[in-house]
């Protein structure tokens, strides 16, 4: 279809060039052009809002949508760690477990409990049981340590931590100088004086889970995602459960993913895309997310082939790192359909494409503070995603300005107003905020002053 769409286009182009003048030609050649491609963005888009206008009149939640498909597929392959597998009911038993110790120990919704712990499945348990009460957890960086540390914990007025026994020595040392009130809570290792063995909690506690006296609703806050810090301290971003299932939706309409997927996630559960975009196409769709402690590189492509996974996630330099690997022929023997991530820059695309034999790559940009996603749909070398010009309103779906590169300051016109860049122009992407309670809703950070420093006001009238 496309094929013939295209020869057609070419001949309209043609005929249209004996009567138009040359920029007519160009402007509708651009359209049919990219005509393909746009309809199939404004096509996943209307998915996307569907599915998300079905979430906000049903009041459902990361939870609601959890235990619906747990209902379904209970046996199904969740989580695959190493050599172990987590059923969606695992995922659900030990939530339920989670949930029963804190909500004995007296959290309760609106609470924040920190979280630091490496990748592994009972992370994901712990969100997730927490989320059952109404607590937020804040995902802190495994990386941080100091005053990063206890800036973050602090910061998100936390009033427990939970920490895997790797992590015993950071928090020992940072303990001296976080609140008086917090309590700490290990998995692993041995007991330490002071911090209640999360282990033995667990064994008690009963499978399911408590019954609790009020509701966790649409727009409640799930979990608090850290910025990675380049700018000063780390900041946490808000993400509520609708935040959650709009990007849970985007990812199952942009990639198609099914209940047969398997993804191959080895990135930061701490992290947008590996905890939220990665994890959320297990336990929000059914299908088997593939988690490892810590990526490696000589290990993605053989792993891929180990688990026979379909789709895969990157992000940064990750493509690179691959690239730098010794070519072995097993390098095109897996069954990936699709990458996606963000990151892959476009001098060595085309050389991951040809050697590992990926047929698409979805290069993807979004803001875990704000509210701009981009998709590139049509496996363009290179792109990030696309607007549709041809529709009314463009703005709305975001616009790149103009900026003095030293300050990043919006540079304005004589009527005050930004200035949209030219093709190939660099300049700040920015997204409108149209109305409260709209998908493209901005909940920012913790911190409303960080926040305010996001706004830009009097854009284009």
């Amino acid at each position: 279809f496309l094929m013939m769409f295209t020869l057609i286009s070419k001949k309209i182009v043609k005929f249209l060039s004996y009567f138009l003048p040359e920029q007519y030609v160009r402007n509708i050649t651009i359209f049919l052009v990219t005509l393909p491609r746009d309809m199939r963005t404004i096509f996943t888009t209307l998915q996307i809002l569907f599915d998300t206008y079905y979430y906000k009149i049903r009041n459902r939640t990361a939870l609601t949508e959890f235990e619906k498909i747990v209902e379904k597929y209970p046996d199904k392959d969740c989580i695959l760690y190493n050599d172990a597998v987590w059923t969606l009911k695992d995922i659900d038993t030990n939530s339920n477990k989670i949930a029963q110790v804190f909500f004995n120990y007296g959290y309760r919704k609106g609470d924040v409990i920190a979280l630091l712990m490496t990748n592994r499945p009972e992370y994901v348990c712990i969100w997730l049981g927490l989320g059952k009460l109404g607590v937020v957890t804040a995902l802190i960086n495994t990386n941080l340590r100091s005053s990063s540390l206890i800036h973050c914990i602090n910061t998100a007025k936390s009033k427990a931590v939970v920490y895997s026994e790797d992590f015993a020595q950071a928090i020992l040392e940072a303990r001296p100088s976080l609140g008086s009130n917090i309590r700490f809570f290990q998995l692993g290792g041995q007991t330490i004086e002071g911090i209640t063995k999360l282990d033995n909690s667990l064994k008690a506690a009963p499978d399911q889970a408590p019954t609790v006296p009020y509701k966790i609703d649409y727009k409640d806050h799930l979990m608090y995602i850290y910025t990675s810090g380049t700018t000063g301290f780390p900041k946490a971003a808000i993400m509520p459960h609708s935040r959650f299932l709009f990007m849970s939706a985007s990812l199952r309409h942009l990639l198609g993913l099914t209940k047969q997927d398997i993804v191959y996630n080895p990135l930061p559960l701490y992290h947008t895309a590996g905890g939220l975009l990665g994890i959320s196409a297990g336990i929000t769709l059914g299908a088997t997310v593939v988690i490892r402690a810590k990526f490696s590189a000589s290990s993605y492509i053989p792993e891929c082939i180990k688990y026979n996974c379909t789709v895969g996630q990157y992000i940064g330099e990750i493509c690179r790192y691959l690239l730098a690997v010794p070519p072995k022929p097993t390098d095109v023997e897996h069954k990936l359909r699709v990458i996606v991530g963000n990151g892959l820059r476009p001098a060595i695309w085309a050389k991951f494409v040809e050697r590992f034999n990926v047929p698409n790559v979805m290069e993807v940009y979004g803001s875990t503070e704000g509210n701009l996603q981009f998709a590139n749909l049509d496996n363009t070398i290179g792109a990030v995603g696309s607007i549709p010009r041809f529709l009314p309103g463009s703005h709305y779906i975001g616009s790149i300005i103009q900026v003095d590169m030293k300050t990043m300051q919006p540079i304005r016109n004589e009527n005050g107003f930004c200035v949209q860049c030219g093709v190939d122009e660099p300049g700040m992407f920015i997204g409108i905020i149209p109305w409260k309670n709209s998908v493209k809703e901005v909940f920012g950070y913790l911190d409303k002053s960080e926040s305010s420093k996001k706004f830009i006001y009097n854009v284009f009238k």
